[in-house]
């Protein structure tokens, strides 16, 4: 299988998931994927930056004190 051919397959099965997916959550196609992309996965992104973020800066704290 080409490495095109692999993206095409790829490619496809995603979007047959969103297509059931949506079916049975009574959504259409379009609008699963705005939920998915546009809202879901950027507040996923944004919270696991946060988090990230608050997490180092209590690594940077831990350090701090052990030195002492």
């Amino acid at each position: 299988m080409t490495y095109d051919q692999w993206m095409n397959w790829a490619f496809d099965l995603c979007v047959w998931i969103l297509v059931v997916s949506a079916r049975g959550i009574g959504m259409t196609y379009n609008e699963l994927n705005i939920w998915v992309f546009v809202i879901i996965h950027p507040a996923i992104t944004l919270i696991l930056g946060i988090i990230a973020f608050y997490q180092a800066k209590k690594i940077r704290c831990l350090k701090l004190l052990t030195h002492f």
